[in-house]
């Protein structure tokens, strides 16, 4: 996510000479070679905005060197999951955190980033470093932001469990898995765009598709008697479960 995060930044228009990068693993250095190489003091002494891209498990070593070098004032950005801001503010000692959650379509411009903030207002360059990801998502407390890491952070791997289940079944019909794939594909993708162009709820657009005693309805009935309904939601919340329990591990 760091990665794209640099990448999305550079090409929505933020000036490369105020973005400065660093990473105990060189390797991940060399992948963006338009960027500028710092290390973590540099970075400390001379950025006013901080983003934390780190593995939460990485917090800990992280954060022994910064808090001797962060300024009290400084701006801190944090995508970890798991580490909240009182941890964040207690550790390096700053009051001006904004902790986040993006997911993947980000690195494409498409996607939604979950975010809260005890700040009432935040820096150009913060909001400029969400609109390059998509939309946001402002939420009350940190608690939210665990839940949409369950419901928008991992959602895009739901989908695309979905799309494999979807792509299977093309197959048992007689497609080819590259003419399923396609087929597939351009529904999801047709359907979710149908739905943004004309603003209108997930259960009016399939009202309008389920024919009485028609195929699709007969297809829905199928997901009702398994409670795939159920399903889903069961699976979400193990997913914001698995989340706390990962918190209590850190």
């Amino acid at each position: 996510m760091g990665s794209i995060i640099v990448n999305r930044l550079l090409e929505t228009g933020f000036p490369q000479k105020n973005l400065f990068i660093t990473d105990t693993h060189a390797e991940n250095l060399s992948i963006l070679p338009n960027s500028q190489h710092a290390s973590l003091s540099e970075i400390a002494h001379q950025c006013g905005i901080i983003i934390l891209a780190v593995k939460p498990q990485d917090f800990q070593n992280l954060a022994r060197e910064l808090a001797h070098t962060v300024a009290h004032d400084t701006w801190i950005v944090s995508i970890m999951a798991g580490i909240d801001s009182g941890k964040i503010r207690d550790v390096l000692g700053v009051t001006h955190i904004v902790r986040c959650m993006p997911n993947l379509p980000s690195r494409i411009g498409k996607g939604i980033t979950v975010w809260t903030s005890q700040q009432s207002s935040l820096p150009d360059e913060i909001t400029l470093f969400f609109s390059s990801l998509g939309d946001d998502m402002r939420v009350e407390n940190d608690d939210l932001v665990d839940r949409a890491t369950a419901l928008s952070g991992s959602g895009p791997g739901y989908v695309y469990y979905l799309e494999e289940q979807f792509i299977a079944a093309g197959e048992r019909l007689g497609f080819t898995k590259d003419q399923a794939q396609r087929l597939v594909q351009a529904t999801f993708c047709g359907a979710l765009s149908l739905q943004e162009e004309e603003h209108v709820s997930p259960q009016e657009l399939r009202t309008r598709v389920t024919s009485k005693g028609g195929t699709t309805s007969a297809a829905i009935e199928v997901f009702d008697n398994h409670a795939v309904s159920s399903i889903i939601q069961q699976a979400v919340q193990r997913a914001y479960e698995r989340a706390q329990e990962m918190k209590q591990l850190l």
